[in-house]
């Protein structure tokens, strides 16, 4: 393991991540939902969104870069050639700001491209993380996220989509409308994670 992280390390590879909370999902309405589609779909635009704002010039001039994405093959969500992952990033592409930085799309599986098994090691730390964050506080980060965090401590684009965050998620998009009524009070009272990664680097 210590061999594998140093190596991500010296690439000086950029943490970009989304945690989607399944069980949370799953508390939302059956249109609210479907508006979302899948956490998966949630957590490939977060995604997406960072690794193109990566992109963004530090400096002057300003030189226009983009960001080649490579994507895991994945056949049940589409992450395939000219499948529903493609024309969704291209979408994104199309519409959203960001879009800009954003360069050319690939898919392909992760024993081919060392880059996507560096990616599966960071989606499972970030994951077990979030996981111990809400279930036991009380355990310290692991040993690998720990490395990879405190090396790119001040570029870290890492989101946690809970309840609050879909629920606001789904207003940014108008979903909300089809339910005319609608409150958060229907949810519950779910109090939004708040990052605290930085401050569990240093326990």
């Amino acid at each position: 393991m210590a061999q594998l992280v140093d190596a991500i390390l010296k690439t000086e590879a950029r943490p970009v991540g989304c945690v989607v909370s399944t069980e949370h999902f799953s508390m939302l309405r059956p249109e609210h939902q479907r508006a979302l589609r899948d956490p998966y779909y949630i957590a490939l635009q977060e995604v997406t969104k960072g690794l193109s704002l990566a992109a963004i010039p530090k400096d002057v001039p300003v030189v226009l870069e983009q960001v080649a994405m490579v994507y895991a093959h994945q056949e049940d969500f589409g992450a395939t050639p000219f499948g529903r992952v493609e024309q969704l990033w291209r979408v994104i592409k199309a519409e959203a700001v960001w879009g800009q930085w954003m360069g050319t799309y690939s898919c392909a599986r992760p024993q081919a491209v060392l880059p996507l098994q560096a990616a599966d090691l960071f989606a499972y730390e970030i994951t077990h993380e979030f996981e111990t964050w809400i279930k036991r506080p009380q355990i310290k980060m692991r040993w690998p996220l720990k490395q990879i965090l405190t090396n790119a401590k001040d570029q870290l684009l890492i989101k946690v989509f809970t309840l609050p965050a879909m629920i606001q998620c789904l207003a940014e998009s108008g979903a909300l409308q089809e339910s005319t009524d609608f409150t958060l009070a229907a949810y519950g009272d779910f109090a939004n994670v708040k990052s605290a990664l930085l401050k569990r680097i240093e326990e």
